[in-house]
């Protein structure tokens, strides 16, 4: 039997660049292929059609839940590279990066020369797909452990000062 993989698709608070349909729709002919689960994290601010999620299988999540619930189940994390970002490299979870702000562009760049995640563009949609297998079939994470394991919060501040626009 083949596992069910667990993606979180994250873009920030308002999804500014519509990216969130967009990583759905490029996705959509892996799902049954590679059997994937895919998550849409929703708020107050994000409205995506009701009809496209249903039709595709697509569940939305709110994160007003125990936080660390929602990620201990999480195989990949595709998100933009704000705070999220951080937590779910705390959390251990494999990452790409989306986003179209320029500060988070620098910031993912940085976070995927630290080998942290893949920075993708997503209107490039080979290179995002090759990326995404790439980090699905990656057994171990490439996430520096020992970067959270001690004083991890003080790092993750540390980062975000020193990458502050």
């Amino acid at each position: 039997k083949q596992k069910k993989y667990n993606i979180l698709i994250s873009q920030g608070f308002t999804d500014a660049h519509s990216n969130l349909v967009k990583v759905c729709s490029a996705l959509l002919p892996l799902k049954k292929e590679l059997n994937l689960n895919l998550f849409v994290k929703t708020n107050s601010n994000i409205k995506l059609p009701k009809q496209f999620l249903k039709t595709n299988g697509i569940k939305e999540i709110n994160f007003k839940k125990n936080i660390s619930n929602v990620y201990k189940n999480i195989d990949v994390a595709i998100t933009g590279a704000g705070n999220t970002c951080f937590e779910l490299n705390f959390f251990n979870i494999k990452c790409l990066y989306i986003t179209g702000e320029k500060r988070e562009i620098k910031r993912a760049k940085i976070l995927e020369k630290m080998k942290f995640g893949y920075f993708c563009n997503i209107n490039n949609n080979k290179e995002f797909l090759k990326k995404f297998v790439i980090t699905l079939n990656n057994k171990k994470n490439s996430i520096k452990k020992n970067f959270f394991n001690h004083n991890g919060m003080l790092n993750i501040t540390n980062l975000i000062k020193k990458y502050e626009n």
